[in-house]
């Protein structure tokens, strides 16, 4: 999540649920940065938009050396049956090999 959404009302409602929230910038922070980021945690959900959703495997890698213990990757692509929509199934493949080594 971006710094400048901390702020939002959902945000605030998952926080007094006991959830804590975690920002990052990933695409600039490094790997030192999202290792601290993620130590201690037991689930990242990851939320990227669409155009990065195979840059995701920056954060897969992290939750990998900080031993997150559920990983949730992103994917905003709309549900199909397989082979509908070619693209997406090559994207879909790539970042479950990316998740899988991640196992």
């Amino acid at each position: 999540m971006r710094s400048s959404s901390l702020s939002k009302p959902q945000v605030t409602t998952l926080r007094a649920l006991g959830i804590e929230i975690r920002a990052s910038d990933w695409q600039t922070d490094g790997p030192e940065k999202l290792d601290q980021l993620f130590s201690g945690s037991d689930i990242v959900i990851i939320t990227v938009n669409s155009q990065a959703i195979l840059d995701q495997k920056i954060l897969v890698d992290a939750a990998k050396r900080a031993n997150v213990k559920r990983l949730i990757p992103s994917d905003f692509a709309k549900v199909c049956v397989p082979g509908v929509t070619d693209v997406h199934d090559r994207v879909e493949s790539r970042l479950k090999n990316i998740i899988e080594r991640y196992i």
